[in-house]
């Protein structure tokens, strides 16, 4: 089951981005809630997604963003662990110890005092110590929200990206296995299946706060509390796999995190890319598909539709001219989620990265076999409607297509809400008022609820193979 997916808006050979009826983007407060006029009165009106990451903004949002320059910090040394091993192999919960592979090597254990040093509460949410860039919750709430994702992307995406089996294949030789790491691990769902899934691979996962405590943790598992930001030199050539998931809004230089990748990759190693834009979308410019409908709007599927939700992969989509916008009140997840990506920007993330993945990947001279695809995940399950039916694209399919549909919008709007709460101490430590974070995640979660609206998230996907070193330029050295 693929996500589904609607009419694109993608960067061309220049980097320039298109915006078309796609976007619902913040705009005029419309509700019969009484206390909507502070949103009214504070919220911005950016103009579609890439556009509204650079668009001066109005209202309170100027003035947040005008207050001072991004936030910059530095964070300590890297910190490392294994897990101590019960008599079958897998990891205990407790006295985990490993040396680093960080600059300087070192031993620490993995005790509960050292967990609890890892995070502090803020605005009633625990957030991690080591970086004031990221600021969503580092708690057990987040860890299940995460879990939760991992499924969503899994049946959406498919368990890994098609070259990984092959790259992480044993090799047979056990002084030199196949390695696995992945940058900003979050609850670890996804590096403990690749453990599992490959015993010979050695993997690690890096992330600023530690796995939480699972039952059984592989034997070819270790950890290591690290903010990339530092780099990753310490890592260099020793990977065959590195993965990356929704990492930008702790990224300062999401550039420099490629390029670190590409150092830490052995050659023909296999990067893989996933990120999204800060940004709901929906197929039509009037944000109630029920009217539209009604009315014999068009529905326009963007290039490479297939009715299973992905475009080509390979080459980002041909651009489109632009569709006049309707002027009607824009749902409040999407000022939500737009306001969030501008607190990251504030706090020094670099929020556009999934917008220009698809380009810094394909221009980077390390990188080769580029594959770019884009998933349109629905965030509620707005297509029980009777009424979109009266699209072809969504006529064609099964009751059983648009069942699971419906079970993905059901299951990514739960995952929807709880990321909104988890965003709070992002929102309310960058200065934006706690009433009107307050509206919005309330008003937007009712939305999401109620499933009246269409609106997807864009998620990017790049995944490349390092070239062999003989075809690597040296920077700074002509080439043949």
């Amino acid at each position: 089951m693929s996500a589904i997916q609607l009419t694109l808006h993608s960067s061309n050979s220049n980097g320039d981005t298109g915006s078309h009826g796609s976007h619902i983007v913040p705009g005029d407060v419309e509700s019969d809630t009484p206390d909507l006029s502070l949103a009214a009165t504070l919220m911005p009106e950016p103009h579609g997604l890439d556009e509204a990451q650079s668009s001066p903004t109005t209202g309170f949002a100027s003035t947040f963003a005008s207050r001072s320059p991004p936030i910059s910090f530095a964070s300590g040394s890297v910190t490392s662990f294994d897990f101590e091993r019960n008599s079958d192999g897998t990891a205990a919960h407790s006295s985990d110890e490993l040396s680093s592979l960080s600059p300087a090597p070192s031993l620490y254990s993995l005790t509960d005092s050292l967990r609890e040093g890892s995070t502090r509460v803020e605005y009633g949410r625990e957030v991690n110590t080591h970086s004031e860039i990221y600021k969503l919750a580092a708690d057990e709430d987040e860890v299940d929200r995460m879990d939760l994702q991992h499924f969503i992307y899994k049946r959406m995406m498919g368990d890994y990206v098609p070259p990984l089996r092959e790259v992480l294949a044993d090799n047979g030789d056990l002084l030199n296995p196949k390695t696995c790491l992945d940058v900003g691990c979050g609850s670890g769902a996804w590096i403990l299946e690749v453990a599992r899934d490959f015993p010979r691979a050695q993997c690690t996962a890096v992330d600023l706060v530690p796995l939480p405590a699972v039952a059984r943790i592989p034997a070819n598992l270790r950890f290591e509390i690290d903010d990339v930001n530092l780099g990753l030199e310490h890592f260099a050539g020793d990977f065959n796999v590195v993965h990356v998931r929704h990492t930008s809004t702790g990224i300062k230089d999401y550039y420099r995190l490629i390029d670190d990748t590409a150092l830490a990759l052995r050659p023909h190693g296999l990067a893989d890319f996933t990120e999204c834009n800060f940004a709901c979308m929906t197929s039509i410019s009037d944000p109630s598909h029920r009217q539209r409908a009604r009315s014999g709007a068009k529905f326009e599927p963007p290039d490479g539709w297939t009715g299973t939700g992905m475009a080509r992969s390979g080459e980002s989509p041909a651009r489109r001219a632009p569709m006049a916008p309707a002027r009607a009140p824009s749902p409040f997840l999407a000022r939500f989620i737009t306001l969030a990506g501008q607190a990251a920007r504030k706090r020094g993330g670099h929020v556009d990265a999934a917008a220009l993945l698809h380009r810094w990947i394909s221009e980077h001279p390390a990188y080769e076999d580029v594959v770019h695809r884009e998933f349109w995940m629905p965030c509620a399950a707005w297509m029980r409607e009777k009424e979109i039916l009266l699209f072809p694209e969504f006529s064609r399919m099964s009751s059983e297509e648009l069942e699971k549909l419906c079970c993905t919008g059901i299951e990514l709007g739960k995952d929807t809400i709880e990321f909104m709460k988890s965003l709070r101490p992002l929102l309310l430590s960058t200065g934006v008022p706690q009433p009107l974070v307050d509206i919005l995640e309330v008003n937007a979660s009712r939305e999401i609820q109620e499933a009246h609206i269409p609106m997807y998230f864009r998620i990017q996907n790049v995944y490349a193979r390092k070239k062999d070193r003989r075809q690597v330029p040296t920077p700074g050295l002509p080439t043949a």
